[in-house]
């Protein structure tokens, strides 16, 4: 059964084949799950698409990106990536940029990362609250010498395969 709507939920209501249990509704909010009405709930945003990593710090070059895609919905967006590193760092802490979107301002978020062929085990990335790149540390961030920095050939050519997921704005 399909009906509409009129005030806030003015738009087009889908219920079950009885007719009696509301599955959803889209309205000028977005879309709206069985009997919610909240605005903050209703999903306005679905968006796929590629994005291109850089380094925005440590050094070295990526030379091939096998592949780099997000899927945003809502505020929440999942980016990886597969890429192809090459070259010797300068000791900074490594962060790759480019980033679909800006992470929130009050809020971390991390995930595993697999430096291939040689590269220190037990890495995440984490996103930067208000900016559009991750950073790579070890497993325990007590001291600044937890952050990953690229010093001479310490991963070499190797591959980097990492995924995150963050909110935004």
């Amino acid at each position: 059964k399909v009906s509409s709507g009129i005030g806030d939920s003015n738009g087009i209501e889908f219920w079950d084949y009885t007719g009696v249990n509301k599955r959803c509704q889209i309205d000028g909010h977005g879309i709206k799950f069985n009997s919610d009405t909240a605005a903050a709930n209703a999903l306005d945003d679905y968006e796929e698409g590629t994005w291109t990593p850089a380094i925005r710090s440590g050094g070295g070059t990526i030379t091939t990106i096998f592949g780099a895609a997000y899927t945003k919905i809502g505020r929440l967006v999942h980016i990886q990536a597969y890429i192809q590193y090459n070259g010797s760092g300068n000791g900074n802490a490594f962060q790759i940029s480019g980033l679909p979107y800006n992470a929130i301002n009050h809020g971390y978020s991390a995930q595993v990362v697999d430096f291939g062929r040689g590269g220190k085990k037990g890495a995440y990335s984490r996103s930067h609250p208000g900016n559009n790149f991750l950073e790579f540390l070890y497993s325990s961030e007590s001291t600044s010498s937890d952050r990953i920095t690229i010093k001479g050939n310490q991963i070499g050519a190797s591959y980097i395969i990492f995924s995150n997921t963050y909110q935004t704005s």
